[in-house]
């Protein structure tokens, strides 16, 4: 992958309960495909340069829509660009999609579409404000509190909601009840987020202390052993932790959640 610019910046303070940050992406992109790692979030993508391709598992390609919703995902999606790379990102809050667009959460769950005319009027940096008004006249609602205080309990780091039934402890509510809001407000159930949760955790750490060892990155990251942490690298990650570089200018490496806890 070449060289690539990523720059994020915070949303308007209308908009800081529903949208996490804008990104924008630049570059050239090479003929390596990367995969992008769930980080608990739906996206709104606008793209302004050549088409990126989505590579299945058995090497088919499928262009990607310029202008798109991607719902979270619950699996590594492999990307690989065409050409000239100039993204604009919207990254929702985890408890917000469903607050515009009006859909249960799960119904966006691992799914990509073309962007709703009504947002889609703006598709470049020069024109985020256009983009930042119509986000707000297209939310319908705020988010749920309780489902906006369970996301928190599960960022918050490892340890403190290692289980479902200790986020429900943690929220006062049922492991059904908690199951049922994620569903409705967040689009995954509350397991995948934890597992996401940890799997980013562990990708910061990576990169913030490259000599650590893996079965110390396990440890510190949530997991019971690295063995654990390999077989959740290789579900959501899409490779082994030995053949992944932290260091390297990459599409995973640019699309980890930076608000990950690191502990």
């Amino acid at each position: 992958m070449a060289e690539l610019e990523y720059a994020e910046t915070a949303p308007s303070p209308a908009l800081r309960d529903v949208v996490r940050c804008v990104w924008t992406l630049r570059g050239r992109g090479g003929e390596d495909a990367d995969p992008i790692v769930p980080d608990g979030s739906a996206e709104l993508l606008y793209n302004v340069g050549d088409p990126f391709e989505q590579v299945g598992a058995d090497g088919a390609r499928a262009r990607q829509p310029l202008v798109r919703v991607v719902g979270p995902s619950t699996a590594p999606v492999t990307v690989r660009p065409t050409g000239a790379i100039d993204l604009v990102g919207i990254r929702l809050q985890p408890w917000a999609a469903a607050c515009l667009f009006g859909v249960p959460g799960a119904e966006l769950r691992d799914r990509m579409d073309p962007l709703a005319e009504r947002i889609a009027g703006a598709r470049g940096a020069e024109r985020l404000g256009h983009v930042d008004a119509a986000l707000r006249a297209a939310v319908r609602r705020r988010p749920a509190p309780a489902a906006r205080a369970l996301v928190d309990a599960v960022r918050a780091g490892p340890g403190e909601t290692p289980t479902v039934r200790a986020l429900a402890a943690r929220g006062g509510l049922t492991v059904r009840a908690v199951e049922r809001l994620f569903a409705a407000e967040v689009g995954l159930p509350p397991k995948s987020l934890l597992r996401i949760a940890r799997i980013q955790r562990a990708l910061g750490l990576a990169r913030a202390a490259p000599a650590l060892h893996w079965a110390a990155i396990a440890a510190r990251a949530g997991y019971y052993d690295q063995s654990h942490l390999t077989r959740e690298f290789h579900a959501l990650v899409g490779r082994a932790p030995s053949a992944h570089r932290p260091d390297a200018d990459t599409l995973t490496e640019t699309f980890r959640d930076r608000g990950a806890a690191i502990r």
